[in-house]
């Protein structure tokens, strides 16, 4: 448990994109000149599937801090946002997903420039959090023994199966 570096990256468009997890936050990975409302590229972190509910996020310098930005985990086969907004640079930012674990096996980060005029996107360290395992069902309902595969119901979420109250 714990917090993890990842494992790969898919950043085109970025430069120095290994400096956005090397755990020196003195130097970035970069994108320079955002258009004026305009996105930068994706920068997506890869990791072997780990138990997470939770990243951190490390931003070199932006300036005026008017880029916001979303934090997007990819888990259940699809990416759902845990963030959107303004993050301030210099120092580690944590993020938590709302919904809880997941099995996740990559994190998106895209910023978004909200003003007229150009700025750069810097991120300077990221990292996953390692969540201890879901504790699973030991009782048996019905003959059943793990309610997590009737109806699509998250482990030990008893309160979802059919017939109980």
């Amino acid at each position: 448990m714990g917090w993890l570096d990842p494992t790969n990256h898919n950043a085109p468009g970025w430069t120095d994109p290994l400096k956005a997890y090397d755990n020196a936050p003195a130097i970035s990975a970069y994108q320079l000149d955002i258009p004026a409302n305009g996105y930068v590229f994706p920068f997506e972190f890869i990791i072997t599937a780990i138990n997470c509910d939770r990243v951190q996020i490390h931003l070199g310098a932006v300036g005026d801090n008017s880029l916001d930005i979303q934090i997007r985990l990819f888990y259940g086969g699809a990416y759902h946002q845990i963030w959107a907004g303004v993050i301030g640079n210099g120092a580690y930012v944590e993020k938590v997903d709302g919904a809880g674990a997941h099995s996740v096996t990559k994190a998106e980060v895209t910023f978004v420039r909200q003003s007229a005029t150009r700025k750069h996107a810097l991120i300077a360290d990221f990292d996953f959090w390692e969540a201890p395992a879901p504790v699973g069902w030991t009782g048996k309902i019905a003959g059943v023994t793990n309610p997590a595969k009737i109806m699509g119901v998250d482990v030990a979420n008893i309160a979802k199966v059919k017939g109980v109250a």
